[in-house]
């Protein structure tokens, strides 16, 4: 997860900014948003930038807010979990005639379902926020 939340951080950036910008101005850009969080330094900028490391809830949720970042890169490790032994049925196969559920819709449901608890506290987050702010 932490190189695909790299990766797309660093495509947000580029979309921002033009231009790759240093981990210090990524610090100062976020640190003057970020309220009641405490500030962050240009090193864990950095290691965010690196795929080093990732940010805590509370940060990420604004760095996805401030950039507009895809959340596609929280299913990465979710695709490795969810699956399922074999002596288990998976999830498509017993509810793959459901009414009502579009394939997409199927998919979040299990992308959903196979995530921790905090990876979901953050997807129903995302899609608040998309709600409150109209955006697709």
């Amino acid at each position: 997860m932490k190189a695909a939340f790299s990766k797309e951080l660093m495509r947000c950036l580029l979309d921002k900014y033009g231009r790759m910008p240093s981990a210090a101005v990524l610090a100062r850009d976020f640190n003057f948003r970020s309220g009641d969080l405490s500030p962050i330094t240009a090193e864990t900028a950095r290691r965010w930038i690196r795929g080093m490391s990732m940010p805590e809830m509370e940060r990420l949720k604004l760095l996805i807010e401030w950039l507009a970042m895809r959340v596609d890169f929280l299913n990465e490790p979710e695709q490795i979990r969810s699956e399922v032994p074999s002596n288990r049925p998976n999830f498509e196969s017993r509810h793959s005639h459901e009414p009502g559920l579009s394939p997409d819709e199927m998919e979040l449901v299990r992308v959903y379902r196979g995530s921790e608890e905090s990876v979901k506290r953050l997807m129903l987050s995302v899609v608040h926020t998309i709600q409150r702010n109209g955006r697709p």
